[in-house]
């Protein structure tokens, strides 16, 4: 909540560049994703692109080799589970999604706030980025969370 107060305060700001604000606008929702200059445009595109293959998809790096010197603007989806369906078809959309519900589930399951925070970040990220599987840093976050939701884990029987 004091998140989206905040973006929603910065959105309104008169001191900020229009950019970031619509940035900030279609990230709360005040605004409608195809209303962006280019997400619109190219999560159009990238959802037409993924219906042309959608239950093998194209293979292993399509997205970020061929499909985007064919996008508007050259640019990638900006969207992990678009780029899941265009990779790998519905199967790997599935497998993306049910890695994320993994995360979120174990968090819960362990009663481990930070982890199930950490999937739930990790899952609106994949909303807005098509990096998420690369990023490093994201993918040591998930390891380190679910690490210590299990070493704090109590023992069976105690």
């Amino acid at each position: 909540a004091l998140a989206a107060g905040g973006l929603f305060y910065l959105a309104r700001h008169a001191g900020f560049d229009t950019e970031f604000q619509a940035r900030v606008a279609t990230i709360l929702g005040i605004g409608g994703v195809l209303e962006d200059p280019y997400r619109g445009p190219l999560l159009d595109h990238f959802l037409q692109v993924a219906g042309q293959h959608p239950w093998a998809g194209y293979g292993a790096g399509e997205t970020l080799m061929n499909a985007v010197s064919r996008a508007p603007l050259q640019l990638g989806p900006h969207n992990m589970y678009v780029r899941a369906w265009i990779d790998a078809g519905l199967a790997g959309l599935v497998i993306y999604s049910a890695f994320v519900t993994a995360i979120i589930g174990l968090g819960i399951l362990q009663r481990s706030v930070s982890a199930t925070l950490i999937g739930v970040l990790v899952a609106l990220y994949g909303m807005f980025s098509h990096n998420v599987a690369d990023n490093k840093a994201v993918i040591i976050l998930v390891g380190v969370a679910l690490g210590l939701s299990a070493l704090r884990r109590p023992e069976p029987g105690r």
